[in-house]
């Protein structure tokens, strides 16, 4: 059994769609579990008309929490989930028909290979499409981005294209302002202390509009846009990119927290860790040395954008 974990908010133009797009998977051994955090259009009675048309597939997650982010209204859901497998939704993309069962598949194998009680995460690629899900953008993957190194600083792998086990999320802990979007956390936890694996299907359509939480844009097959946008605006991207890097020295610096004892068995993932820490708390005030280390230690990316953006903000 798979549970879907779909967390909305005002999402009424576009959660119909999506729901119907699961409801037509290939593979159908799942359940959808679905939580509002207080809406103030229609999505409520929208989820409640589908559950009432499929109890069997449907439940609604009722309680009188108030979330007001993403990460945390999935991290409630989770609360909730009992199945051997997971997948997170967003209430606004379009999942194509085999996406569970290419996920589940690959799942699977690597669980055949490593065992049960190892920590998994799967994901594919999207298909970047405009509101109406046409206008082809390109392919949104983060194949590049998965190792402990890189996902501390810039997180890749997202939450709407993957499959986790049980061994996985029931050790995320509870939910901290401080690790930002489920995603990034999830793909810290696999990286550190399981597998990860991409696979290399399309196997959404993934919506860009203005209401986006993240914009699918921000990939490398939009590189020549960002350097558009970034040499128009350099000032307001540099902050902008400060702000982010505080957000990732946060979440480095409650991971080492709460996985102390854990990273005592794992020394290659202590020693990225406290080396970004060290990075980007700014402890030794030589600009230069801050420079070497990012390069050494392979927190520096590919891309030219972002390398430049990294370069000034260390």
């Amino acid at each position: 059994m798979i549970e879907i974990l779909l967390a909305c908010y005002n999402g009424e133009k576009y959660i119909s769609e999506q729901i119907k797009s699961l409801l037509a998977q290939s593979f159908q051994d799942f359940k959808i579990l679905i939580r509002d955090d207080g809406s103030t259009d229609d999505t409520f009675k929208i989820i409640c008309d589908f559950e009432n048309k499929y109890p069997d597939k449907i439940k609604i997650i009722r309680d009188n929490v108030t979330c007001k982010s993403p990460g945390s209204n999935f991290f409630e859901l989770l609360k909730h989930a009992q199945a051997d497998y997971i997948m997170f939704c967003d209430q606004d993309d379009f999942w194509l028909p085999d996406k569970i069962k290419i996920t589940f598949d690959e799942m699977q194998k690597l669980e055949n290979l490593h065992g049960k009680n190892t920590p998994i995460l799967v994901y594919g690629d999207a298909e970047l499409v405009d509101e109406n899900l046409k206008n082809p953008m390109g392919i949104f993957c983060g194949k590049h981005y998965t190792n402990f190194n890189k996902l501390l600083m810039r997180y890749c792998i997202t939450g709407c294209l993957m499959m986790i086990n049980k061994i996985l999320y029931k050790n995320l802990g509870e939910y901290k302002s401080e690790m930002g979007l489920h995603d990034r956390w999830i793909g810290l936890y696999a990286s550190a202390f399981g597998v990860i694996k991409h696979v290399p299907i399309k196997l959404m359509l993934y919506r860009q509009h203005a209401s986006n939480v993240t914009s699918g844009l921000n990939n490398d097959v939009s590189s020549q846009k960002r350097l558009k946008n970034f040499i128009g605006s350099p000032l307001k991207k540099i902050k902008d990119y400060k702000n982010y890097s505080l957000n990732g020295l946060k979440a480095a610096e409650l991971f080492k927290s709460m996985y102390a004892e854990k990273l005592k068995k794992y020394p290659e993932i202590e020693k990225y860790l406290n080396n970004f820490i060290w990075l980007y708390s700014k402890k030794n005030k030589f600009k230069l040395v801050r420079i070497f280390y990012l390069i050494k230690y392979g927190y520096i990316y590919r891309d030219f954008i972002t390398a430049i953006k990294q370069i000034i903000c260390v």
